[in-house]
């Protein structure tokens, strides 16, 4: 059956929160718990379980099963296909969807960097070298001046550029993501 990558990429991300839900409703019914009420007469001190761990076992490893083949699928079309997209130069080749979501994630990171970066003052600060015990005490101070080594502004205009940027790289990648169809067999469709 064929799928948008994107409708693939929901529908794993769906299943991953099923397995995690699964997994923790196994860990939940691995014990009955009982009162004794007399002798040897014992009393379920909850409602039955509705499924056995045997039960959620099979649906865990089926439902896993179908994650990994969603995952390989989506792997593959990452890696195929091309997205509207150039970096570093206008004249570049055009970048696989893998690559494009790796740079935008890394550009992201690199974006807070210089926007701290771009917020670097000059500052200053009295340095008193005076020793506390000298008997005479001579004045050691002096002001200490800490200078940014590059020039902020030019990692202010840097920050505002990486907002259209990645309005550029989301579009590609949401284009690509919408218009590539993958094969996938062997799941359920929820």
């Amino acid at each position: 059956m064929k799928i948008r990558l994107e409708e693939a990429r929901l529908i794993k991300d769906s299943k991953e929160v099923q397995l995690a839900e699964l997994t923790k409703l196994r860990n939940e019914v691995v014990y009955n718990r009982y009162k004794r009420v007399k002798g040897e007469e014992e009393e379920l001190l909850h409602p039955e379980h509705e499924y056995t761990v045997d039960d959620l076992t099979e649906k865990i490893f089926k439902l896993k099963n179908e994650i990994d083949i969603l995952r390989e699928a989506i792997n593959r079309a990452n890696l195929e296909t091309l997205v509207d997209f150039r970096w570093p130069e206008p004249d570049s080749p055009k970048l696989n969807l893998q690559r494009a979501i790796w740079l935008i994630k890394w550009l992201r990171n690199e974006q807070n960097y210089e926007s701290i970066l771009s917020s670097y003052k000059e500052t200053r600060k009295i340095v008193d070298e005076t020793s506390r015990f000298a008997t005479n005490p001579i004045d050691r101070s002096y002001e200490e001046i800490s200078r940014p080594t590059f020039d902020t502004k030019k990692y202010a205009d840097r920050v505002k550029k990486f907002e259209s940027l990645f309005i550029k790289m989301e579009m590609a990648i949401n284009a690509a993501n919408l218009n590539t169809f993958i094969e996938v067999e062997g799941i359920e469709l929820d």
